[in-house]
């Protein structure tokens, strides 16, 4: 759990990450989890920043599907 937390915060572009999940089935993993982002960002930007951790993690965990849920962080506040 933290290495999966320490490599999604590892991108300049992510500012916070909660309500990790992970599973197994077989040798199948499954990580679940919602990474933060700047809300003033574009759909677009936000969607690159998403693969580019997801990219990361598989890289790590190559036997697993991995699931982002894209938040916005607001000024002290996590949505």
């Amino acid at each position: 759990r933290e290495k999966i937390f320490k490599i999604a915060l590892g991108h300049p572009k992510i500012l916070g990450c909660h309500d990790l999940k992970t599973r197994s089935s077989g040798r199948h993993s499954f990580i679940q989890l919602h990474i933060e982002m700047d809300g003033d960002i574009s759909l677009r930007e936000a969607h690159i920043i998403s693969e580019q951790v997801i990219e990361a993690l598989e890289k790590e965990f190559p036997q697993s599907e991995v699931i982002l849920h894209e938040d916005p962080k607001t000024e002290g506040k996590t949505l």
